[in-house]
């Protein structure tokens, strides 16, 4: 076939646009399924260490996140487990508080720990962690009431009422407050000249690198764990096996999101890079003539 330029010409703007085609479909769905990917395993990491320290609603939360649909089912399977041991082993108060007359008081604030918990009190049990808890009621006009509690691990709505003694107690009023003065909101930042989407893009690649490194450690770990326990002198469970697979498998596709993440990255720094252009305005016979010159 003869050489055409003006074939060439036409080529190469349409393979730049594949390019940015594919990359751009890559960068749709990379990112979002990398997130996942660390969001689960963070937050299952996260859960089992507040499980250890007896921090139980903080755990409660953290396997709210790991025992979403879109985690990886390895994960989820654990979350779901320790979700159902947390549950079990959460426990709660019910919190009153009464006058010398034996009449309920409800403009009362309860601090559970030093933190605000009711203002004022609701008569809703509190989910609080096993273990041993100071508990502050104050109520205008009367002294605070203070009292220490051993909450037991899996105690439900256990009944606490604080009784205000008759003495009144003087109350200072408060000075007034000036309103400090305003500050100045900050100037706006001026914009990067810097395209956006290889950011993106190659943030979603490091998220898959660093979830490919949790899941290849993860899943070798359960390896050693299976070969020492069950290898020549016992049979392996199919569930145990299939959990192997399932954490080499999330590792094999951090490892390609991380792969296609960096490589989309580089694709579109390449084709997004900012182009100088100058723009010239020259007067003619006519009335006027306007030019545009450009480097790409």
């Amino acid at each position: 076939m003869p050489f055409e330029p003006s074939r060439i010409a036409t080529i190469l703007p349409v393979a730049k646009v594949t390019a940015l085609a594919v990359a751009f479909g890559l960068l749709a769905s990379a990112p979002a399924y990398a997130d996942d990917l660390h969001a689960c395993a963070a937050a299952s990491e996260r859960a089992q260490s507040r499980r250890m320290e007896g921090k139980l609603a903080a755990a409660l939360g953290e396997l709210a996140v790991c025992t979403r649909p879109s985690c990886p089912a390895v994960v989820r399977a654990d979350c779901e487990q320790w979700l159902s041991e947390v549950t079990a082993s959460l426990s709660s108060i019910v919190v009153s508080a009464r006058d010398s007359a034996g009449h309920d008081l409800v403009d009362v604030r309860l601090r559970v720990d030093g933190v605000l918990a009711q203002d004022p009190l609701t008569g809703k049990a509190m989910i609080v962690d096993p273990g041993v808890h100071e508990l502050r009621y104050e109520h205008a006009g009367s002294a605070d009431v203070v009292e220490r509690v051993l909450v037991r691990e899996a105690e439900k709505n256990r009944l606490l009422t604080a009784v205000f003694a008759a003495t009144p107690v003087v109350v200072s009023t408060p000075a007034a407050v000036l309103p400090s003065p305003r500050t100045a909101a900050p100037a706006p930042r001026a914009s990067s000249a810097f395209p956006l989407a290889p950011i993106v893009a190659g943030g979603a690649g490091t998220l898959g690198l660093v979830s490919f490194a949790y899941f290849g450690l993860s899943a070798s770990s359960h390896y050693r764990e299976l070969r020492d326990g069950c290898g020549a002198a016992h049979a392996c469970s199919e569930s145990a096996l299939d959990a192997v697979r399932g954490r080499s498998l999330a590792a094999d596709v951090s490892l390609g999101i991380g792969i296609v993440g960096l490589a989309a990255a580089g694709i579109l720094y390449v084709a997004l890079r900012p182009a100088q252009m100058t723009v010239t305005v020259a007067p003619t016979a006519s009335g006027g003539a306007l030019g545009v010159a450009g480097a790409f």
